[in-house]
């Protein structure tokens, strides 16, 4: 049986921390104006990675939970972030999008970035969604970023090399390509692929629960040809 999705983000060298601190950037200042984080903002992050968000937020929420399917990021968060007070990071199970855990606890503000495009189907999309608004305090948004809706292995390249043109900061991303070309990464989007998510996806699944989203064009990641959705629980 071949590699998954799970088992390549444990493991992979292609991204450094730098990238990690670049893209969560990025994220704030993008989402600043419709995702702004404010200092009693309880906040959850759905593929926390190596908790490169949390240290960008540190002082400015009133606490922040990381969950990452990858004991090696939650361990590289932890050895960052644990000593701080309200900062938390816990390593999800088999069932990923059992979040059932966390619970009574509320969150504000609930941030998935960069992780749909490895789901399976949008089936558990739905369920993601669902479970977070278990989980959501009166009035809390959920901002999904970087969801891959058409455009292809090509298209990603050309919007990623222009974002990092606009960024200056295409040495990096040359590398970061370079290092792609050769690794399991590649190997992988050939052979299990990334999901991609029309329009009419994320609109049916917030109107089968009860629940309002939009779409956002923003930038919020390196990836310019990405398109995000935002849901208000």
């Amino acid at each position: 049986m071949g590699q998954s999705w799970i088992e390549f983000w444990d493991q992979q060298q292609v991204m450094d921390d730098r990238s990690w601190e670049k893209n969560a950037e990025l994220l704030l200042k993008g989402s600043a104006g419709f995702f702004p984080f404010q200092p009693q903002d309880r906040v959850l992050d759905i593929g926390a990675g190596p908790g490169l968000l949390g240290a960008a937020l540190q002082g400015r929420v009133a606490a922040y939970t990381g969950l990452d399917t990858s004991p090696r990021y939650v361990a590289q968060a932890r050895e960052r972030l644990g000593p701080v007070p309200g900062f938390a990071f816990h390593e999800l199970g088999e069932d990923y999008l059992d979040l059932s855990f966390l619970a009574p606890q509320q969150y504000d503000k609930i941030v998935c970035a960069s992780v749909v495009q490895y789901y399976r189907d949008v089936g558990e999309v739905e369920r993601l969604v669902e479970a977070v608004q278990r989980l959501a305090a009166p009035g809390a948004q959920l901002l999904i970023v970087d969801i891959p809706t058409g455009h292809g292995g090509w298209g990603d390249l050309l919007g990623l090399l222009k974002s990092a043109w606009e960024q200056r900061y295409l040495t990096r991303v040359l590398l970061f390509i370079l290092r792609s070309m050769g690794s399991d990464y590649a190997q992988l989007r050939k052979s299990v692929g990334l999901l991609t998510l029309r329009e009419d996806s994320f609109d049916g699944v917030v109107a089968r629960l009860g629940i309002r989203g939009e779409w956002r064009d923003d930038v919020l990641t390196l990836n310019k040809n990405r398109r995000h959705y935002l849901i208000h629980y």
